[in-house]
């Protein structure tokens, strides 16, 4: 793992520039305004993939969690596949309007914040982080890996995507009044698949495998399964390395 930090030293700007530091406030402000474009969240794009990459998996599962649903994407594809999913959010605002816009769906189980965790605590089968622990810094990164171990039954699964050993470096963006410098899309770590495996196993997680793939060509079917394999082959002749890491672990 590899902090933003590290990243922007090695451009040596030669102190013209410092790293912006997000504050609570920050992080809301900068993805309240992204909230205004569907487009721009992950699971807008690969939702579909990622259920339909773990929809065997999820045979006889009966509560799953899409922790940090965001705008519900994931949610929305996973209930189309009658899987039953319930919804976790930090803000009361964004369950309010998941809870509005799942409403009668016989598997929709609901949405809950922070202050609902403890009466969550062992009901889940399995709990999604989809793009998320890119984003966290370290003391927030271990409140949520520590929610999803409570909120996990015994032998339940936690799925956790991220990009694969990002180059932060190539997105970094100034704010042109403060001179203060930040990844373009929020992201503050950047996680290979050991350093990833590492993080989780010392939260008390067992790793059942990490992959490195891209999602693009996963979850949709025979021809589009051959398509990426082609695809990883013809990358790892090149040297590139698959742009998504995807990583399965179980509570003991």
């Amino acid at each position: 793992m590899k902090h933003v930090n590290e990243f922007i030293k090695d451009q040596n700007f030669s102190g013209k520039y410092s790293c912006f530091k997000w504050e609570e406030s920050f992080v809301k402000a900068f993805w309240d305004f992204e909230a205004e474009f569907d487009w721009r969240y992950f699971t807008y794009a690969y939702g579909r993939n990622i259920a339909g990459l773990f929809k065997a998996r999820f045979a006889g599962k009966s509560r799953i969690l899409d922790y940090g649903a965001g705008k519900g994407f994931l949610a929305e594809q996973l209930l189309g596949q009658g899987i039953k999913v319930s919804c976790f959010d930090l803000s009361e605002e964004s369950a309010k309007v998941l809870d509005a816009k799942f409403a009668g769906h016989p598997n929709y189980l609901g949405s809950f914040t922070p202050r609902n965790i403890e009466a969550n605590r062992g009901s889940f089968d399995a709990v999604f982080l989809i793009e998320v622990i890119e984003h966290l810094e370290d003391d927030a990164r271990k409140v949520v890996l520590g929610n999803m171990y409570e909120l996990l039954k015994p032998g339940g699964i936690a799925i956790i995507s991220t990009p694969n050993h990002e180059d932060l470096g190539r997105d970094l963006i100034c704010n042109p009044v403060t001179k203060e410098v930040y990844h373009r899309w929020q992201h503050v770590y950047s996680w290979t698949a050991e350093s990833l495996a590492t993080e989780i196993s010392k939260m008390g997680f067992k790793i059942s495998e990490v992959i490195e793939t891209n999602l693009k060509y996963e979850g949709r079917g025979a021809l589009w399964q051959a398509r990426g394999f082609l695809k990883k082959v013809k990358a790892k002749i090149k040297g590139r390395r698959q742009e998504h890491l995807l990583l399965v672990a179980y509570k003991p």
